[in-house]
């Protein structure tokens, strides 16, 4: 049996996850991270006396594919996780395909029809390099055109916010 190695640039929770989703088919990965620590968004800033606190998301919810999710419970020991529940639950979401979208802040595209989602995805990694060009949101839709560009906010945001 031949070994593959296999290149994952970016070593944020998607990094991470593949590289070791990789790993366990026995394929030798290498992480290339252009920042000095790991983590991406997850991660804690450490400002010594100070503090530490978080970079990024201060909720984690359920990706809705099983694996996954067991397989992100189990980077951290059981008792590091607090699970929310019935009125501590936050219940942030989307209605978009027909369905609320209570596991996730961000709507699901795989329920668009094939060809829309290949043109949203296509358009989302078109408009990763030109973010840097575009001004500061003064209003919702241009923050969503900003972070996911004009396809998805057509598609997708206005769907949701009409």
């Amino acid at each position: 049996m031949t070994v593959q190695s296999v290149v994952v640039v970016g070593g944020g929770i998607a990094g991470l996850v593949a590289s070791a989703l990789i790993a366990e088919k026995k394929s030798k990965v290498l992480l290339i991270e252009a920042n000095n620590v790991l983590g991406g968004l997850l991660r804690t800033a450490d400002y010594g006396i100070d503090g530490r606190f978080d970079v990024g998301p201060h909720l984690f919810s359920q990706s809705g594919i099983d694996d996954l999710d067991d397989l992100l419970v189990g980077l951290l020991p059981r008792d590091d996780w607090h699970f929310f529940s019935g009125p501590m639950r936050d219940l942030a979401g989307a209605y978009f395909g027909g369905r609320l979208l209570d596991g996730n802040p961000y709507p699901d595209l795989r329920v668009l029809p094939a060809p829309q989602l290949r043109a949203c995805i296509a358009d989302f990694f078109i408009n990763l390099e030109s973010t840097s060009n575009i001004a500061e949101s003064t209003n919702a839709r241009q923050e969503a055109e900003r972070l996911f560009g004009p396809v998805i906010c057509d598609n997708v945001f206005e769907a949701i916010c009409g």
